[in-house]
């Protein structure tokens, strides 16, 4: 799927294991967040020095991408972007995907130190 750098993934969650894979464009962010215990990691998916090619997104996580590089464009004036891939583990069901919205991701109890970027990642409905 490519993501320009205008954009960001909704917020989802699966209830199967993904792997995001990344082949071209600028570094993501993957933010992931584990319902259970009310933590928030990032993840740096891409081909610079301190990202990672691959990252596991665990099932029944909270998960959403934006690109490390907001509004950038090349020399040509056009939008730089990612080209990532995503593979499901075996068992994976349409039926198991939900978009979380807004107001779920900000009353999960995630620390308030994170609420700005909760609000950034919560998708307006």
């Amino acid at each position: 799927m490519p993501l320009s750098t205008q954009t960001k993934t909704n917020t989802t969650q699966l209830q199967s294991d993904e792997i995001w894979h990344h082949h071209r464009g600028v570094d993501l962010n993957i933010y992931i967040i584990n319902p259970t215990n009310k933590t928030l990691s990032i993840k740096k998916l891409g081909s610079s020095d301190d990202a990672e090619l691959q990252v596991l997104v665990p099932k029944h996580s909270i998960f959403a991408a934006k690109p490390v590089v907001l509004h950038q464009q090349n020399a040509d004036g056009d939008h730089i972007f990612s080209l990532v891939g995503c593979t499901m583990s075996f068992g994976f069901d349409f039926s198991d995907f939900r978009m979380v919205g807004k107001a779920e991701l900000l009353n999960l109890g995630i620390n308030s130190e994170h609420n700005d970027l909760l609000q950034q990642l919560a998708r307006l409905q």
